[in-house]
């Protein structure tokens, strides 16, 4: 009888200590700019902390799971201030996110990397997509040769099928005086 109550006992105190497991479970919402209230696409959402995150559709609509109601989601894109909501019980989350005019300087983005405009250095050509909407060409790397200096497209065989070859010829100028 007493091997009984010590193993009731035990058990009692077992339940009594046994932490809550807390489920993943999903969270809805949309992402919107707060001076049209249009949604906002490709805004970054994660849940920080984890590698878990989501990106907003075309519309700014998203979802993503989270470990516990005390996760925190963090929105962010480029040109706007970024929000931290902590999700609590909710199931869906709506956030509007404001432009950050200050953090827009002025971009460059290069094939291998990018740069502030002021502190570029080297030739970069912008070429627009009005350029491109009345070409017949089966290829964007062709619709760039002949607008693009220096730029060679070639195919490696004369078959419709093989993969073009693209060149940016490097151009070195002597200056004499």
């Amino acid at each position: 009888m007493i091997a009984f109550m010590v193993f009731s006992m035990t058990n009692v105190g077992y339940a009594n200590t046994n932490p809550t497991i807390e489920q993943n479970r999903t969270v809805t919402g949309s992402v919107v700019s707060a001076e049209d209230n249009m949604g906002i696409p490709g805004v970054n959402v994660i849940v920080k902390g984890t590698s878990t995150g989501a990106v907003t559709d075309f519309d700014g609509n998203y979802s993503i799971t989270v470990p516990s109601n005390s996760s925190v989601i963090s929105f962010s894109y480029i040109g706007y201030v970024t929000k931290e909501i902590t999700v609590g019980s909710n199931a869906q989350i709506n956030v509007s996110l404001e432009s950050d005019v200050a953090a827009l300087d002025e971009v460059v983005v290069v094939g291998y990397g990018s740069a502030k405009k002021e502190t570029l250095t080297g030739a970069v050509e912008q070429i627009k997509a009005e350029a491109f909407e009345d070409l017949a060409v089966g290829s964007p790397a062709l619709a760039l040769q002949g607008r693009t200096p220096g730029l060679v497209v070639t195919r490696a065989s004369s078959r419709l099928v093989t993969k073009m070859l693209i060149f940016l010829l490097e151009v070195h100028l002597l200056l004499m005086e």
